[in-house]
């Protein structure tokens, strides 16, 4: 049976009439993906542009998903250690939300969250009305009829969900699922993305204070290291402690062992009579923080002092809130204190007590190259003091040695000039005593020969006078000069015997035992133990009332034993010539 042509235009419009549909099908999925893609590029736009705060990711997923998927309400819940907790909403009733907010869901089968929670799948309810366990009055109160729930994996670990309601039964399409799986990875993504720069920005203010420690340590090393003057150096670790914990003041105490008291050594952000306070307050072990940390060899940190019923909040501690003290420690002894005070509400971080441990180890190591710096000084001071009184006994002995090798050489050069003055002193006395007797002859002489002179004329008589004083004179010159020799000589031998009267005896026996051995004194000895009737050798001349000089060792003197007058001058003559014999 053949077409008619009613029958074929039917058929061509039925026709155009499919095409139609499935073109306006077309262009719709073709709207559809296109408005999907736009909004997930807008989701990466917010993502890129939200670093650290999530929040406006949240409000953009959930509002676009409601949107795209034609869901009346839609949100976001993220885990909170065992529970999740509500933290976006497309919902625009605030006091809904609210409510919302303060709910807590843990994992179970009691509703489509908790299920999502629970076996971490996607969970498609169309109605839930139709089932018994989902059909809980609140759900049925709320008007809700289809239910979807995404979850938020990471590592195959539930972390958040996705929920999407209708208030009708109408069951989300397939590409309306898919759009919220990758909603919630994109959501994932962002919220790993929001964790590695929060990290990375903890890891980077980490390092940034790690820095700033190290540099502050660095300052202090080299304080430590280069200066000897403790306050500088003190002044130097409480500033850089306080500034690195943000606190406003801070004190470093040495531990009197005398007093057994905390005594403020350096301080920082304080007043001078805030510091004459604290000196004056004396604490002591167990007293304050700072005594409870020195009694523990522990830091003592508290949060806020105001809080604290014990202690006197006023005074020194007036606006002050959080306190850390930290004891100075040397072999386990205390040395003093290090203590910081924050005026603004908040404990220090739990890293600073680590970091004041360091700096009060720096702080001990300055006080302790202090104190090793001043004994130093003293044993310095008393090895310069030694020194000196080594180099003035070094001093003190060279001049003695000198002194002695001086004495030893002046005593050889009298031993040497005593020597040479006896030699010169013998002939001397000789000529010293024949010149006294040539003069005395002489008189003599012009006495005997007075009786033979008064016969002869004048002349001659002139002549023989004249030459008598010439002999006479000439004899008195020399025995003038004999006795300035005989002084030389005295002179000398006085010098050899020095003012030692050991020296003097010494000598004087050396002459006595020279002179007793003389051949002259000898010969006169034994002249007058036999037959001479002469007196005894004397090494000194005798009175000038004598009537013949005594010559000195090696010459005789002699006077009358038998009678009162003088011996003949034949006898005289004969003396002196045995005198003069060697």
């Amino acid at each position: 049976m053949s077409a008619t042509p009613a029958s074929s235009l039917t058929d061509s419009e039925q026709l155009i009439a499919d095409l139609q549909r499935q073109l306006a099908k077309c262009r719709a999925e073709r709207d559809e993906a296109l408005e999907y893609q736009t909004a997930t590029s807008d989701v990466l736009k917010v993502i890129s542009g939200s670093s650290f705060d999530i929040q406006p990711v949240f409000d953009t997923i959930v509002a676009t998903a409601a949107r795209l998927c034609n869901s009346d309400s839609g949100t976001i819940a993220m885990r909170e250690g065992e529970v999740f907790r509500y933290v976006s909403t497309s919902h625009p009733d605030h006091e809904f939300w609210a409510i919302l907010r303060q709910r807590t869901i843990v994992p179970g089968f009691r509703s489509v969250t908790e299920r999502v929670a629970l076996e971490g799948r996607v969970v498609h309810v169309a109605d839930i009305t139709a089932i018994p366990d989902y059909a809980l009055p609140e759900v049925v109160a709320s008007g809700r009829r289809t239910m979807l729930g995404v979850p938020l994996l990471r590592e195959g670990g539930v972390i958040g969900m996705i929920m999407m309601g209708r208030t009708r039964v109408q069951p989300f399409t397939e590409r309306q699922i898919e759009l919220i799986r990758t909603f919630a990875d994109q959501a994932v993504i962002a919220i790993e993305n929001s964790r590695l720069l929060g990290e990375l920005q903890a890891r980077t203010d980490e390092l940034t204070r790690s820095v700033a420690e190290l540099q502050a340590l660095e300052e202090v090393l080299r304080a430590v290291n280069s200066s000897l003057d403790l306050d500088t150096v003190l002044a130097t670790i409480i500033s850089r402690a306080a500034r690195l914990s943000q606190a406003d003041e801070g004190t470093i105490y040495e531990f009197d062992e005398t007093e057994e008291v905390f005594v403020p050594k350096s301080a920082f952000g304080m007043s001078a009579e805030r510091v004459e306070a604290l000196r004056e307050r004396k604490v002591r072990m167990g007293e304050t923080h700072l005594g409870r940390a020195a009694v523990e060899r522990a830091p003592v940190h508290v949060d806020d002092v105001q809080q604290d019923p014990t202690l006197d909040r006023g005074g020194l501690l007036e606006g002050i809130h959080a306190v850390l003290a930290v004891p100075l420690l040397r072999e386990a002894k205390v040395v003093g204190g290090l203590v910081i005070r924050r005026r603004s509400i908040g404990g220090f971080a739990p890293t600073i007590p680590t970091l004041l441990q360091t700096f009060a180890g720096q702080a001990v190591l300055a006080i302790e190259n202090a104190r090793l710096f001043q004994e130093l000084g003293e044993r310095g001071e008393e090895a310069r003091r030694a020194r000196t009184a080594a180099e003035a006994a070094l001093a003190d002995l060279r001049r003695a040695q000198d002194r002695l090798i001086q004495a030893e050489k002046m005593a050889s050069l009298g031993q040497l000039t005593a020597g040479i003055a006896h030699e010169i002193k013998n002939p001397l006395n000789f000529v010293n005593n024949f010149a006294d007797l040539s003069v005395e002859l002489l008189g003599e002489l012009k006495e005997t020969a007075a009786p033979a002179l008064a016969v002869l004329d004048d002349d001659k008589r002139a002549d023989i006078d004249e030459v008598v004083q010439m002999l006479t004179g000439n004899l008195e010159k020399i025995a003038e000069h004999g006795r300035r020799a005989d002084g030389i000589v005295k002179s000398m031998l006085e010098h050899s015997r020095g003012e030692s009267g050991e020296r003097r005896r010494s000598i004087s026996t050396t002459w006595s035992r020279r002179r007793s051995t003389s051949p002259i004194t000898v010969r006169a000895r034994r002249t007058r133990s036999s037959t001479s009737p002469w007196s005894a050798i004397s090494p000194t001349p005798s009175p000038r009332s004598s009537w013949c000089r005594r010559t000195s060792p090696g010459s005789v003197s002699t006077s009358s034993a038998m009678a009162s007058t003088p011996p003949p001058s034949a006898r005289r003559r004969a003396a002196i010539r045995r005198s003069s014999r060697p």
